[in-house]
């Protein structure tokens, strides 16, 4: 557990999810301080991924609890949806949009104003390398550059936290 005084950006107690009989996550305590970077290891089926799903709320716990920024993931969950930057391991864009398109997409589903979203959208196009493929349907990148893509639409709308699936 973080022994410095940062406020927490996570925190979870007893966290457990299960599929059926399989128990994919079991008891899991965890503190993540604000602007740590933390890291999740252990083998394929460890529930890495649905712990991630769970604290972007996408997943609902079975039991225990979590917050986020001191919201707990179930019962505030609106309060947070906008403060976390959730990229999937799967390829979760629309393939028959451009790269543009699915970051103006991306940004208003977030409601990112229009003069950001442009603003946004051209800064991390450029940083990402992607600038010259703003045009090229999502489904014609390279698998890199759809990771980048990923990226970068988990980034448009500022998020607090990142969680990323691989």
């Amino acid at each position: 557990m973080p022994t410095n005084t940062s406020p927490l950006a996570v925190s979870a107690q007893g966290l457990s999810k299960s599929f059926a009989d399989t128990a994919a996550v079991s008891g899991v305590d965890l503190e993540i301080s604000t602007g740590a970077v933390f890291g999740l290891l252990g083998p394929d089926g460890a529930g890495k991924s649905t712990l991630i799903r769970m604290l972007a709320t996408v997943l609902p716990p079975d039991a225990g609890t979590a917050l986020v920024f001191g919201k707990s993931i179930t019962d505030q969950r609106d309060e947070i949806t906008g403060r976390i930057g959730y990229m999937s391991q799967k390829f979760s864009l629309y393939p028959d949009l451009s790269v543009s398109e699915n970051l103006e997409f991306f940004a208003t589903v977030r409601g990112v104003s229009r003069a950001d979203r442009k603003e946004r959208s051209h800064r991390l196009l450029t940083s990402m390398g992607l600038a010259e493929f703003a045009e090229r349907q999502a489904q014609f990148l390279s698998g890199g550059m759809k990771q980048k893509l990923m990226l970068a639409t988990t980034l448009m709308h500022n998020p607090d936290l990142l969680l990323l699936d691989e």
